[in-house]
């Protein structure tokens, strides 16, 4: 198990643009795009097989959020 966890971070490494480690408020650790900031939110869509990170638009009343990138997080993925 531990063996497939590396080799899973590693190819998502190389995809990622700039990717940066993270750990999310629930504890997960990952990988997330390098344009990600604290705050950001981690979604799992239904159906994905990798969780995206999104962040919410304040600067308009209706809730918008635009998609950040794919990201690794160990635990929540494949529908973990």
């Amino acid at each position: 198990l531990t063996w497939n966890y590396w080799n899973t971070a590693a190819a998502f490494a190389k995809r990622i643009s700039n990717g940066t480690f993270c750990i999310t408020k629930m504890g997960y650790a990952g990988i997330v795009p390098g344009d990600s900031r604290v705050g950001d939110e981690v979604c799992v869509f239904g159906g994905a097989a990798v969780p995206f990170v999104l962040r919410k638009n304040q600067a308009i009343e209706e809730t918008q959020y635009q998609l950040i990138g794919e990201g690794y997080i160990h635990g929540i993925m494949y529908g973990e």
